[in-house]
């Protein structure tokens, strides 16, 4: 059984990563994403899917939904907490948006009491589990654009927002490369 498989690679958000898989219980081996975006194992062997092939049909619809989550502010609010928002409208609405995704994408939706939303597809013994979570921390610092209003700078190549890297992001890009494989 795989889990914790990070595959935020897949939509080219940086050159170079390691993945941890966790093939049974405690065993780990690791691969390593190069820049010609195909995956190798520790020793060098490539494997056989080409991720960034299988993902540039995705790539777009993945960044739009992005910029949706980002545009989302979710940090916990406890005067919004209701029974079905135990963190608070924001994150509410980013489990609300990702269960509507999910359900288009063909996954099955437990919304878990609000604590946490769990998208399943397939069926079998072997498992991609994802975790990542959808609340930010409060936005703190000179900002030159306002934190829940996605920002993409052309100069610097990179996205801003609160949430892009920790872990809004890499959530979504797990979800489409779910979605391409």
């Amino acid at each position: 059984n795989f889990s914790m498989v990070d595959l935020r690679l897949l939509l080219g958000i940086r050159n170079e990563a390691a993945f941890d898989f966790r093939l049974h219980r405690n065993v780990k081996t690791k691969a390593i994403l190069n820049f010609d975006s195909k995956l190798y194992n520790s020793q060098g062997d490539e494997f056989i899917m080409d991720f960034k092939k299988i993902c540039e049909p995705y790539k777009k619809e993945a960044y739009e939904f992005l910029l949706k989550d980002l545009a989302i502010n979710s940090v916990y609010d406890p005067s919004t907490i209701t029974s079905e928002a135990p963190y608070g409208k924001g994150v509410f609405k980013c489990f609300e948006l990702l269960k509507e995704w999910a359900i288009d994408n063909g996954f099955k939706v437990d919304m878990c009491d609000g604590h946490c939303i769990e998208l399943e597809c397939g069926k079998g013994e072997r498992l991609i589990s994802i975790f990542a979570h959808q609340d930010v921390v409060p936005a703190t610092g000179n900002w030159n654009h306002d934190p829940f209003e996605p920002y993409y700078d052309e100069k610097e190549n990179r996205l801003y927002a609160r949430g892009t890297s920790d872990d809004k992001g890499p959530g979504i890009s797990c979800l489409y490369g779910l979605k391409a494989l």
